[in-house]
């Protein structure tokens, strides 16, 4: 996986940029963003267990 931050940080940081220039994600980065926020407990930032999401109904009480 990529280190966006990195990257961000280094862009910012480019003392030839052109003026007005943004910072643009990628579509990988867009869409890792997207899993990151299905797979994580938005209140505590850690990834979901099996048994939350049994709790919740996500899954099947049988699923391994």
């Amino acid at each position: 996986m990529a280190n966006y931050q990195k990257t961000l940080e280094l862009f910012n940081k480019e003392p030839n940029k052109v003026p007005g220039l943004k910072y643009e994600k990628s579509g990988q980065q867009v869409d890792e963003e997207k899993w990151f926020a299905q797979v994580k407990n938005p209140n505590s930032g850690e990834f979901f267990q099996q048994e939350d999401l049994r709790t919740i109904g996500s899954v099947p009480a049988d699923f391994r």
